[in-house]
């Protein structure tokens, strides 16, 4: 005869496998709270380039530091970290020279000062690339007589006012869409220096600390009277 199991027996065996054990069993980077102890990759966070979904390797601005990490999937590695200090000299040589300088090089992991107040990341093992302003991470050139400036000017066509990005912006090489396309990204509330506009309006072609590039009109505080009145560019 076929016995049939209880059903409270069967609920409770099911609560009981579905009952949670303490993060930190799991995941030392968590107490028993779920709440976070240490600096840990994460795919979405607050690294540098968190919106790039072809990503190999990223970065967190830390207080004094950035941490270098290796992408393997959704898994992260820590490589290495620059001081703030080393960032600050290698701009500052960048921006005097106008050379790019290497920084932080490990685990063919490189992050590059670029001469435009900005840092690249340089992935050596897969060629992947993303740049991103030196303001990011709240850093500035040391050198002594070398402004660092933390953002774009104010756009020049005629009673513009300041342009500003309302959202984290994507800085493109194109007027279109795709994930090929990415220079970097423009944070929050950043003046931009506006050169230009899309023939249909949608896009503006900008300069943000010294990088070229477009930007979805959408996601500034440009006026239509002044989108309108900017020159055309031809990509």
């Amino acid at each position: 005869m076929r016995r049939i199991f209880p059903l409270y027996l069967l609920l409770t065996i099911l609560g009981l496998a579905m009952s949670t054990t303490p993060v930190s069993a799991t995941d030392p980077c968590r107490n028993d709270k779920g709440e976070e102890i240490c600096p840990h990759y994460n795919s979405f966070d607050d690294r540098v380039n968190y919106l790039d979904p072809v990503a190999t390797m990223t970065a967190y601005c830390r207080s004094g530091a950035l941490d270098v990490w290796l992408i393997n999937g959704y898994d992260g590695q820590y490589a290495y970290s620059i001081s703030a200090q080393d960032m600050s000299n290698g701009l500052a040589r960048a921006i005097s020279t106008q050379q790019p300088v290497v920084v932080g090089d490990g685990s063919a992991l490189q992050v590059i000062a670029l001469p435009g107040n900005a840092f690249k990341l340089h992935d050596g093992r897969t060629g992947y690339e993303f740049t991103f302003s030196a303001s990011l991470c709240g850093i500035t050139a040391s050198a002594s007589g070398v402004a660092a400036p933390s953002g774009g000017q104010p756009a020049t066509a005629a009673n513009a006012g300041d342009v500003k990005t309302t959202n984290i912006v994507k800085l493109r090489s194109t007027p279109q869409l795709g994930s090929r396309n990415v220079l970097g990204y423009v944070p929050r509330a950043s003046v931009l220096t506006v050169l230009g506009r899309s023939a249909d309006s949608q896009w503006l072609y900008i300069d943000f600390s010294g990088q070229k590039g477009w930007v979805a009109a959408s996601f500034t505080t440009i006026r239509n009277r002044v989108l309108r009145a900017l020159p055309i560019v031809t990509p």
